[in-house]
């Protein structure tokens, strides 16, 4: 029982000091991107938490 009492105090203790992470970006320049209908070039994506959140042309970045 006292292993336990002590395991989940440190889980807690754990949890405040290494609170959540926030949002994980991940910005992608492939050579090619298929949107489901055709291939583009010179576009990049968008990927939040493993989820596209964008995807476009490079260009308007310039």
């Amino acid at each position: 029982m006292k292993k336990i009492l002590v395991f989940l105090a440190a889980t807690l203790i754990c949890n405040y000091i290494y609170p959540q992470q926030t949002d994980k970006y991940i910005l992608l320049k492939p050579d090619r991107v298929f949107d489901g209908e055709q291939m583009h070039t010179d576009w990049i994506v968008l990927v939040k938490n493993n989820k596209i959140e964008e995807a476009g042309s490079m260009k308007l970045l310039n």
